[in-house]
């Protein structure tokens, strides 16, 4: 799959929830925020979040019919919850050549169509700091039955499924539900209205019309040798579109197409309100400065390093942990070795919570205490503490309460870091005279300078 690197921002609710973290750029260089650094032909600057939770999709009823016979659809996709049944792109239908779903089941790519499967690949997408290009081709025109439904991951042909039925269901120059005047949704399955996506959707092409393969839209990087985004610079076809999700201005107009036709997509249950649910996401394929806050692909909760004795959720984009019983962590999908980085987390409901970094790949599933290799704040609501190892640095009254931004800033060059609530900056004593802008008064200092990760802790 996509190639990672090591530099990472770890952030548990992007766009930042700090009034004035964008101040931090002239320290915390945009070129270390947590981007996986990708050549690109095609700067990709947004992406759109999907929250299962939130049942969040879009929706379009094309007015005419188009081309039911051949088409391209074309999507840059990072996965949120793992497992189940997630909906990248369907249409209603109650009979086998009306219906159509593409999406990840059991993490692997699926297509089906009313009665049963069609495609279901034996690869798996597993990975949740990777952003996937999938392309998915439909050419019923072709003789060969394998050419008549193409799947392309991070621009391959896949050739290997565990369920192949193209021939007995997608005859010759036959019609499929896709590109029918119905009801169409992306992040959902649209006849009964289940199966949403979670997680982050870029780049989204559709083209009426033509059977393209994955160099249309992607290319090999000459530096990195990563598949990286291109921009489809062809013609559309009468239904087709192109959502780079750019505009946020409202959750209308971030569904608008551009690709000329005006085939607009409407947002449902898609937040634009500042917060723990804004949806307009900075994370994205490709890394640049934008001069704002860098546009990359920003490390997120990894589902599948957590430790609970109780039960945990992880979803809304890997972004959003929980806990109902006793003690879990978690850790970020991406380490940091080298420079200056910033992450927060947002303190959705007041209760025991602890934040900080560690050199352990292992969450830990119980209370950590004074641990070796771990520099964190933890406050049960009833005392707060700050711990360096095995260490206690300061014990004070509780601090924590609802809608609190707790925030980390960490100096990797000179083994430095500090702990912050809503931008007030604690130094290892438990005062508030800590300045990671001019270095000041850190929180904890002699830290390693290599391989460090961040930890969040709930009891």
């Amino acid at each position: 799959m996509s190639t990672k690197y090591p530099q990472g921002v770890i952030t548990a609710t992007p766009p930042f929830q700090s009034t004035t973290a964008q101040s931090y750029s002239g320290v915390w260089t945009l070129e270390q925020l947590g981007k996986n650094y990708f050549y690109y032909q095609q700067p990709v600057a947004k992406s759109l979040r999907f929250r299962s939770s939130a049942t969040a999709y879009l929706n379009r009823t094309p007015s005419t019919g188009g081309n039911r016979t051949t088409w391209t659809w074309s999507g840059w996709v990072k996965r949120g919850s793992l497992g189940g049944n997630q909906a990248l792109f369907s249409v209603a239908g109650t009979t086998d050549a009306t219906y159509f779903l593409a999406s990840i089941s059991s993490d692997t790519i699926y297509i089906g169509n009313y009665s049963t499967v069609i495609l279901a690949t034996t690869q798996v997408l597993r990975d949740p700091s990777a952003w996937y290009h999938l392309v998915i081709v439909l050419d019923t025109t072709q003789a060969a039955a394998n050419d008549r439904l193409k799947l392309y991951l991070n621009g391959t042909q896949i050739t290997a499924f565990s369920n192949n039925n193209i021939a007995t269901y997608y005859t010759q120059n036959s019609n499929q539900g896709i590109n029918q005047a119905a009801s169409h949704s992306i992040g959902r399955e649209t006849q009964a209205g289940v199966y949403y996506f979670d997680g982050y959707m870029a780049e989204v092409n559709f083209i009426d019309g033509q059977a393209l393969d994955a160099s249309y839209f992607g290319q090999l990087s000459t530096i990195t040798g990563v598949w990286a985004p291109k921009k489809y610079v062809g013609s559309y076809g009468g239904n087709g579109f192109y959502l780079p999700f750019t505009d946020a201005t409202s959750t209308t107009t971030i569904g608008y197409d551009y690709s000329g036709n005006g085939n607009n997509w409407t947002t449902n249950n898609i937040s634009l309100t500042s917060g723990v649910t804004y949806d307009s996401m900075w994370d994205s394929p490709t890394s640049y400065d934008n001069g704002v806050t860098g546009v990359g692909n920003y490390a997120v909760l990894n589902p599948l390093a957590y430790g609970s004795t109780g039960s945990s959720t992880v979803n809304n984009g890997n972004l959003s942990f929980s806990n109902s019983v006793a003690h879990a962590s978690i850790t970020s999908t991406i380490g940091v070795t080298s420079g200056k980085f910033y992450f927060e987390s947002t303190v959705v409901s007041s209760g025991p919570v602890g934040l900080g970094f560690t050199t352990s790949t292992t969450p830990y599933s119980a209370y950590p205490g004074i641990t070796t290799g771990l520099w964190w704040v933890y406050d049960n609501t009833v005392t707060f503490n700050i711990y360096s190892q095995t260490t206690t640095s300061f014990s004070g009254s509780s601090k924590v309460a609802a809608n609190q931004v707790w925030q980390i800033a960490l100096d990797m060059a000179n083994g430095n870091a500090w702990f912050g609530i809503n931008n007030v900056w604690y130094d290892s004593t438990g005062g508030t005279t800590g300045n990671p802008t001019t270095g000041a008064n850190p929180t904890w200092s002699s830290i390693p300078t290599t391989s460090l990760i961040e930890e969040t802790k709930i009891s």
